[in-house]
């Protein structure tokens, strides 16, 4: 909820002209908002808010040299957690507040559906997640794309964070999209070989994803 009303915020800040908002006003006004919620204990890691060319740094730390602000020209990437007395939180987004680029759309389209893939896949107990890997990159490796880091990690009480699906052009952008989920029973169809327990995830992060401005995604494929 805090990562929506902060992207929210800077959105309607930027399409309406005013330059207001940059890497380190979203940085600062984040941390606000988590700080005034009663379980937390401040952030999970340090917020990475990378707008253009800085986006495209997966583990990009803006500064007062470093900072730009944001507006309509690029995409802007954000990834953020908190730690809190219940657990730790990590989610990523995307967005572009003008109009991106046929390329940029193209990816963030195949990105998106990888996630998906993922999310929505079942899969036998004690398979580990570098089985599934090939499920979040299947839709990049399409385009002849891909990225140098993991996919997925853990997550709990105040434990670290790492990498998760992107994408990154040196020098103009980069993408990036996470969520945190929780393993569970899968339902399945028919009676399991040699009962095999089936498992699933599910959602944790209510964050949207910015669909807007990617208009109509080809999930159909």
């Amino acid at each position: 909820m805090k990562v929506t009303i902060t992207v929210r915020s800077a959105r309607f800040q930027v399409e309406s002209g005013r330059q207001e908002w940059d890497e380190l006003r979203v940085i600062s006004s984040l941390a606000d908002l988590r700080r005034a919620q009663a379980l937390n204990h401040g952030l999970s890691f340090p917020t990475i808010a990378g707008f253009g060319p800085n986006s495209a740094l997966p583990h990009y730390e803006s500064n007062n040299v470093t900072n730009r602000v944001l507006d309509t020209s690029s995409l802007f990437m954000l990834d953020s957690g908190g730690q809190y007395l219940d657990g730790t939180t990590d989610v990523t987004r995307t967005m572009h507040y003008g109009t991106p680029t046929n390329l940029e759309r193209e990816i963030y389209t195949n990105l998106l559906m990888g996630c998906i893939n993922l999310a929505s896949t079942k899969f036998p107990e004690g398979q580990t997640l570098n089985t599934l890997e090939v499920l979040i990159r299947a839709p990049l490796y399409s385009m002849g794309l891909d990225y140098g880091h993991g996919s997925t990690h853990g997550v709990g009480t105040f434990l670290g964070v790492h990498e998760e699906p992107g994408y990154y052009r040196a020098n103009e952008f980069g993408m990036r999209l996470e969520n945190v989920v929780t393993v569970i029973r899968a339902d399945v169809s028919t009676t399991t070989d040699n009962n095999v327990t089936y498992l699933a995830f599910d959602p944790v992060t209510l964050v949207p994803y910015e669909l807007e401005t990617y208009q109509r995604l080809h999930v159909e494929r």
